[in-house]
């Protein structure tokens, strides 16, 4: 089994449920085993080009013994089944679940279908923040620091306001 952190966003409909019932189902399909979830956070949208309501984001600690790739096709399927749309273009807009694997155990991948550790992660609070709450001390690569002194860089321009705090997963909930 490999431990890999996931983070999971949703800005439409009921955000809070989303990311639990998107937990759940990972959970049910049974190559996924939650672990921990961090705190939930709600942050103002980024870039996104429709008018949009703020994020519920959060970071899930799992196992699985799936490769990065079918992984990546697992999550994809939730995103689906979920409702997520996905526009032609590369717009940014408003989604019901949005999930991107942070880290998956050491392993570096670089190619077209996904790049770990995800590429912009080290510039957002909203990732940065629930993943220092699961593994502060763990370094991130390729830089040279831990999550937690990736997160202390960061300016301090994005807000991200703790709504739930953080638990161990309950296998009961899937």
């Amino acid at each position: 089994m490999v431990l890999f952190y996931l983070a999971l966003g949703s800005n439409l409909g009921d955000r809070i449920q989303t990311i639990d019932q998107a937990i759940a189902r990972l959970a049910r399909g049974g190559d996924i085993r939650p672990l921990r979830l961090s705190s939930l956070f709600e942050t103002e949208p980024e870039g996104l080009v429709d008018r949009a309501k703020r994020f519920i984001n959060c970071v899930l600690e799992a196992e699985t013994a799936l490769s990065p790739l079918s992984l990546l096709d697992s999550i994809g399927d939730v995103e689906n089944a979920m409702g997520r749309v996905r526009p032609g273009g590369g717009a940014v807009v408003s989604r019901t679940l949005d999930l991107d694997i942070l880290f998956y155990g050491d392993v570096i991948v670089d190619c077209e279908r996904l790049q770990i550790p995800h590429p912009r992660m080290y510039q957002r609070r909203f990732v940065l923040a629930p993943l220092a709450e699961l593994c502060p001390h763990r370094l991130a690569p390729p830089t040279r620091h831990t999550v937690r002194e990736l997160l202390l860089k960061l300016d301090g321009g994005e807000k991200c306001q703790r709504v739930r705090e953080g638990r161990e997963w309950n296998p009961q909930e899937a």
